[in-house]
């Protein structure tokens, strides 16, 4: 029964933040669990969420929750900030072991770690991130899980447009 990811995705407090950013007409698009154990070697690389969706706008939201804390130890998300009003760049597929995506998704432009910004999250607390934005994390080094749930809406206007930027 997953009534509970329902209840969360469509808790008042995180509908209201979402609204302010795409509007109050909203559909719940998709929604994932990201859990790393303690101590494990899983990361995710730099990528934008854009690059593989194939929507036609920028109309998307993800509510990241922690439902754990969320920490630099235990591999917290890391954006880029401001990259979300950069155009989806080139990206390649490397099936790098570790590597928490599919195939490896990584973006295909130099990201400087002096660049990056961690999300810090306490149970309970959730951040908010455009779909073009360059975002990853890194592996969890301690000894607590990290568990996050993230609720991805978009407006009625977008479209699946089944177009995947080509990867280099």
């Amino acid at each position: 029964n997953f009534k509970w990811a329902y209840d969360l995705a469509t808790h008042p407090k995180v509908l209201d933040a979402v609204e302010i950013v795409l509007g109050p007409n909203l559909l719940l698009w998709a929604s994932s669990v990201f859990a790393k154990q303690a101590h494990d070697p899983g990361f995710i690389s730099w990528h934008q969420d854009g690059t593989y969706w194939g929507l036609d706008s920028g109309k998307v939201t993800t509510a990241w929750i922690g439902l754990t804390e969320s920490s630099v130890d235990n591999g917290c998300m890391r954006v880029v900030a401001g990259s979300q009003a950069m155009a989806i760049q080139p990206h390649r597929e490397t099936f790098a072991e570790d590597n928490l995506l599919s195939r490896g998704q990584e973006i295909a432009v130099d990201v400087s770690e002096e660049e990056a910004t961690n999300v810090v999250l306490a149970p309970g607390q959730m951040s908010l991130h455009h779909v073009n934005i360059v975002h990853g994390s890194n592996a969890n080094t301690s000894d607590k899980k990290r568990i996050g749930f993230a609720a991805r809406y978009i407006t009625p206007s977008v479209k699946n447009n089944d177009y995947h930027q080509p990867v280099v």
